[in-house]
């Protein structure tokens, strides 16, 4: 009971706050206080749905990636979902890889929700949803500050990967190597400006390193 008129004196309280505000005004108002809220829950949620289904059918998502700045196409997704499960072999049948689409439009204007929907996407990075990003160097930079790169020194020292062009973080440490001219055709991106970015974790995925060799043979 106690939780019950906790929750409808909350409710009272707000239609108090808001009984004289018009529409406008109601609307900032929730946009003020409850949006990130609300964003970061929905984002919990398509995660959890997300994998949810795979689990249901008896599969289980083991890799999964998004864009961030940067559009795929539907039809070319499956380079990145089916033709790099079928790159991994029989050892991984009944295995699911995803990716995520263009998870997020940078905001250019600074205001409140654009502020939100990037929390959003950093709490579904921080539940560890994604262990890949495709960005743009414009969004590799801007996030930047939320410190979830992966450190990819082991593979710019690599001799395979050496020559390759390399984004450093602010510190020095290279985390994002541009996508070559192959792999872009396939994706059907257009734009020469494509980093790959690996999301840190305390155990690193194994795949991370049959992504690399996919992508750059």
């Amino acid at each position: 009971m106690g939780k019950k008129g906790s929750l409808r004196d909350f409710i009272s309280r707000e239609k108090e706050k808001t009984a004289e505000f018009d529409r406008r005004q109601k609307l900032l108002y929730f946009r003020d206080y409850y949006l990130l809220k609300v964003l970061i829950v929905l984002a919990v949620i398509i995660g959890i749905v997300w994998f949810a289904h795979d689990v249901f059918q008896n599969k289980k998502t083991i890799y999964a990636g998004a864009g961030v700045g940067v559009t795929v196409s539907e039809s070319s997704e499956k380079v990145l979902t089916d033709d790099f499960l079928s790159y991994l072999g029989k050892g991984y049948k009944n295995k699911v890889v995803k990716y995520g689409g263009d998870t997020l439009v940078v905001p250019q204007s600074g205001d409140v929700s654009s502020y939100n929907l990037v929390m959003a996407f950093v709490s579904q990075i921080e539940s560890g949803m994604f262990q890949y990003l495709l960005m743009s160097e414009k969004q590799f930079e801007f996030f930047q500050e939320y410190d979830f790169y992966l450190d990819l020194t082991k593979y710019k020292d690599d001799p395979r990967y050496s020559d390759l062009e390399f984004l450093c973080d602010p510190q020095g440490v290279p985390a994002a190597i541009r996508l070559p001219e192959s792999m872009r055709s396939r994706l059907q991106i257009s734009s020469e400006d494509v980093y790959l970015v690996f999301v840190y974790s305390e155990s690193e995925n194994e795949l991370n390193n049959k992504l690399m060799e996919y992508i750059f043979s």
